[in-house]
């Protein structure tokens, strides 16, 4: 593995001592929290993201609510039970700790996408049942606009993309397009560089002290932990 990466996870894992996963598991939630965290600027437990079991295709689901995420119906429910115009996007990924994107499991990981978006996955453990459901009642509801979608299939190497591989994106981008249920579809294969830069701006944050005269607490939302007016 890419010694830079190595040293990050090894930090990331110290940062969570309580967590007792295989190596290659812990490589899966670090590689969602890069990314989710880093790369998108979530604030999201890649852990709750992280699939536990050894489903076909797929280490990572997130179904994003205004920020927030969801893991089952009911948490879909609560978060649209507030405002309106939600910004919904679902993120699935899958992570290799190998240098090279292989063809086989790249096809592998957008069949199962395909399968988990379009309700055709075969003999769901339980914790994917629940996305599933949560998937589903997404699209139960009148939305005002089409959930985003975006896959990451992440590696340690440089994450270029080979004629045959780009073909097979291409050629999946168009796929999900022709479902017509996703008002954005993007597919993306973080390398290296783009892990460590994600770890880094998960980790690395500024702060600055702000003065304000009598704030006024903001009512509760499921979106934003605490809020003040000033």
């Amino acid at each position: 593995m890419n010694p830079v990466v190595q040293a990050q996870m090894d930090k990331f894992r110290n940062a969570n001592p309580s967590v007792h996963l295989s190596e290659t598991d812990f490589f899966e939630v670090f590689s969602i929290h890069s990314v989710a965290n880093g790369l998108k600027s979530e604030s999201m437990d890649p852990f709750g993201a992280h699939l536990e079991g050894k489903e076909f295709g797929l280490d990572g689901i997130a179904i994003l609510i205004q920020g927030v995420l969801c893991r089952n119906s009911d948490d879909v429910k609560d978060c649209l039970a507030h405002g309106k115009n939600h910004e919904i996007e679902f993120c699935l990924f899958q992570s290799k700790t190998s240098e090279k994107i292989e063809y086989g499991e790249l096809s592998k990981f957008f069949d199962a996408s395909f399968q988990f978006l379009t309700g055709d996955f075969l003999d769901p453990t339980a914790q994917l049942q629940d996305l599933i459901d949560a998937k589903n009642a997404v699209y139960d509801e009148a939305l005002k606009r089409n959930p985003k979608l975006h896959l990451y299939y992440v590696t340690t190497g440089k994450g270029e993309l080979s004629n045959q591989n780009s073909k097979l994106v291409d050629a999946t981008t168009a796929r999900f397009d022709e479902q017509s249920i996703f008002s954005d579809i993007q597919i993306t294969t973080p390398g290296a560089k783009s892990i460590q830069d994600g770890y880094r701006s998960a980790t690395n944050s500024n702060s600055k002290d702000v003065e304000i005269n009598k704030p006024i607490t903001l009512p509760d939302h499921p979106s934003v932990q605490q809020a003040f007016l000033g």
